[in-house]
């Protein structure tokens, strides 16, 4: 089941921030991870929710994205993100291949049921 990591950034300082993403994508192309979302436009529907910077990252599985959150990679990422960035960040299991999420039998439902 691929999980996704969500973010949303806000940027402080742009010079150390670049040399955060540089990081950042070595380390989580280094566990499977790839981009599906990065910046570009975004319009609020609903809520009162302004993401400033907005990305999301794919892992093939929860394995490999935990692996990736343990990893020296990551951890160097994180120190060129201090006073580069504001970030919140979650991780979330996505629905595996086949899985209808329509279909109160599938295990999305049962999942939710949980």
């Amino acid at each position: 089941m691929p999980v996704y990591l969500i973010a949303d950034i806000n940027v402080i300082n742009r010079q150390r921030y670049e040399d955060y993403r540089l990081q950042m994508r070595r380390a989580f192309t280094a566990f499977g991870g790839k981009f599906l979302v990065r910046g570009g436009a975004a319009q609020v529907i609903a809520g009162t929710w302004e993401p400033t910077r907005f990305v999301m990252i794919e892992f093939p599985s929860r394995v490999k994205a935990d692996a990736f959150l343990a990893s020296k990679e990551y951890a160097q990422a994180q120190d060129y993100a201090a006073n580069a960035t504001m970030i919140n960040m979650i991780l979330v299991e996505g629905i595996d291949k086949g899985d209808d999420a329509d279909d109160p039998s599938s295990q999305t439902w049962t999942n939710l049921r949980r």
